[in-house]
């Protein structure tokens, strides 16, 4: 620790200037960008930024008083040193030693991770939301003392599928890139990212005249994969894409959402024998070799991967089970050192555990045995009820276990897909918080993380919205269990209705949900925005808090439209509906899925027909 007292800021007065290197690559300029930032909006000041271009700046400037930030002349002079292998491309570390701010990392997004945990540490700088940043304010004096620490993220690569966590600065300053966090051209983590094969490698539109033999399914949805010609094509397409991305390591050849598989007579040979996934891994597998053929010859030194879909039809594992022990069904299966399986296990519940042996073990036995396959995983998860949109999701117990089950399978990548819409899901800026967060660090306590983002987000001093998030939580719980005990089977969270426009077994059937128990969530509603207008606070925030607890309140009020029409009677009924509607503009929601995948003007018409007595084949509720 330093002897005397290291002011950052003294009286309203800058005691540290900010250095970048002189040839600074994108990732320190933002890092840079963002110290600068941050600062000012904690003191309202602007801090002087210079770069160490010239050597007599060198020899004249005093190695104090500055926040070096990524890998200038000073930092190399510091005697720090740094595992970048260790901390990988995410990972940052933060010292403080001679009156010097040393911000770096082990790639280019851990230099920028390291200026969000010297907020942290000093200005209690948290970020739940891009419309919630936390900061202290109006700072006139801050101390700051020595440190040094090193923050490594449980995954290499993180994907934060909701909305707001796809967003470029959301979406960094949460610490997730995705194919969708492209900061700029060439800083992408995938050169080719989802169902490329029959889209973007061979699209239809180009090659099903002259090649329909390289197309199979009633759309021509999926390739041939056993067509060497075939392969030919796409290889060569690959390696154009790989050429235009020189900083990308990760490419996805991913098949399209379908269930159906060339049923060719030499695809039909080869099912037989090892299996579709196992037609897969002879497909992908030559498609690697000849990558990295291309690859040692003119880019030695870039890290290429291609990534294939555990999905569908290829969820299987091309093994059988010897002794307690899964073997290769056959020896040119085993994946090359450059491909990565992406499992998407798409038909599992995800209100459970994925190795919870009892209600996923059938997919969990999937994991095991594409482990006799490789040992280099990627996962692509889910979380949400895809057919309703609006729909409460019993998902949450399940995050943090699955997240330490992707963990211990080594997985280099996980993405959490989910509705893709704004605000397309209740409580969505909750669950990107908790998803990045547990992306990061897969020991946190999820009931902790949901506590302190609710009473940020909500300004919940007296605890409403956590009371109306917890009884929701409660009540489902409580009346799964009765639905169970009933023998209407296990109720499993619906995610198929996603793809073939049905409900399986929901919570919309069967009495699932009682009208008491929507009563007493509005009641717990009217209570939060009680508290908010009378909370003190200003007009402007009162006004933004507000909006968010009637965003969430759709859920109850779409529980009344969708089952409790004659609870209401037809005059509230209809009121109730048209300001639905009116908030489904005002928020954004026009294209969430309210009931199954129906535009949201037919299930308007449905609700209002069954309120008010109309028959016809629209107002059946199903």
């Amino acid at each position: 620790m330093s002897k005397e007292d290291i002011y950052l800021i003294k009286e309203r007065v800058n005691k540290f200037y900010l250095i970048l290197p002189f040839n600074a690559d994108f990732y320190e300029e933002y890092a840079g960008k963002e110290f600068a930032a941050l600062y000012e909006m904690a003191t309202g000041i602007k801090m002087l930024v210079e770069r160490d271009n010239r050597e007599y700046f060198l020899d004249a400037k005093p190695l104090k008083n500055m926040v070096s930030i990524g890998d200038t002349e000073f930092f190399k002079r510091s005697g720090i040193t740094i595992d970048r292998e260790k901390l990988t491309r995410d990972g940052f570390k933060v010292v403080i030693k001679d009156n010097v701010i040393y911000l770096n990392g082990g790639g280019g997004y851990g230099k920028i991770n390291a200026v969000y945990e010297f907020f942290r540490i000093f200005f209690g700088y948290k970020y739940y939301a891009s419309d919630e940043i936390r900061i202290e304010k109006d700072v006139i004096f801050k101390k700051i003392h020595d440190i040094d620490v090193e923050g490594i993220p449980d995954f290499k690569n993180r994907g934060n599928g909701f909305y707001y966590g796809r967003r470029d600065e959301c979406a960094v300053r949460m610490r997730t890139l995705t194919d969708y966090s492209r900061m700029i051209d060439g800083c992408e983590v995938w050169g080719l990212f989802g169902h490329t094969q029959q889209k973007v490698l061979i699209p239809v539109e180009k090659y099903f005249f002259r090649h329909p033999d390289w197309f199979y399914g009633q759309y021509q949805e999926q390739l041939c994969l056993t067509n060497d010609e075939m392969i030919e094509e796409l290889t060569a397409n690959l390696i154009g894409k790989i050429k235009e991305t020189p900083n990308s390591k990760y490419y996805m050849i991913g098949h399209v959402d379908s269930k159906t598989f060339c049923n060719c007579r030499e695809c039909a040979k080869q099912t037989e024998e090892v299996g579709r996934s196992g037609i897969m891994m002879r497909f992908i597998n030559k498609v690697a070799r000849k990558v990295k053929a291309w690859q040692n010859e003119n880019c030695p030194e870039r890290d290429i991967t291609l990534g294939v879909f555990a999905y569908e039809v290829t969820e299987d594992p091309p093994v059988k089970k010897i002794g307690g022990e899964y073997k290769l069904l056959a020896a040119d299966l085993k994946a090359e050192d450059n491909v990565m399986i992406i499992l998407a296990l798409i038909n599992a519940d995800y209100s459970k555990p994925l190795n919870d042996e009892k209600y996923n073990g059938k997919d969990f036995e999937r994991v095991k045995g594409w482990q006799a396959v490789t040992d280099r995983f990627g996962v692509w998860s889910y979380f949400g009820n895809f057919s309703r949109g609006v729909s409460y999701f019993d998902g949450v117990d399940a995050i943090a276990p699955n997240m330490k089950f992707f963990k211990s399978i080594n997985a280099e990548w996980v993405f959490v897909d989910t509705l893709l819409e704004k605000n397309g899901i209740i409580f969505q800026p909750l669950y990107c918080y908790l998803h990045a967060n547990l992306l990061w660090d897969t020991t946190l306590d999820v009931w902790d993380l949901i506590k302190e983002f609710i009473t940020a987000y909500y300004d919940d001093d007296k605890g409403y919205m956590y009371e109306y998030y917890k009884y929701i939580y409660d009540t489902f719980k409580k009346n799964k269990a009765e639905h169970i005990e009933k023998g209407n089977g296990y109720f499993m969270p619906q995610l198929v209705g996603f793809f073939e426009m049905v409900d399986y077994k929901n919570e919309f059937k069967d009495g699932f949900w009682k009208y008491g128990q929507v009563e007493e969530m509005k009641r717990i509603i009217d209570k939060a925005l009680y508290a908010n207008e009378h909370s003190g606070k200003s007009d402007e925030r009162k006004k933004t808090v507000r909006d968010r607890i009637r965003l969430e309140a759709m859920f109850t009020d779409y529980l009344i439209l969708e089952l409790f029409d004659k609870e209401v009677g037809a005059e509230n009924f209809c009121k109730l509906l048209d300001d639905f509607m009116l908030r489904i503009d005002e928020f954004g929601l026009k294209n969430t899925r309210l009931v199954k995948c129906r535009p949201i003007n037919i299930t308007y018409t449905i609700w209002k027909n069954r309120a008010l007595g109309i028959k016809d084949f629209l107002s059946e509720r199903k």
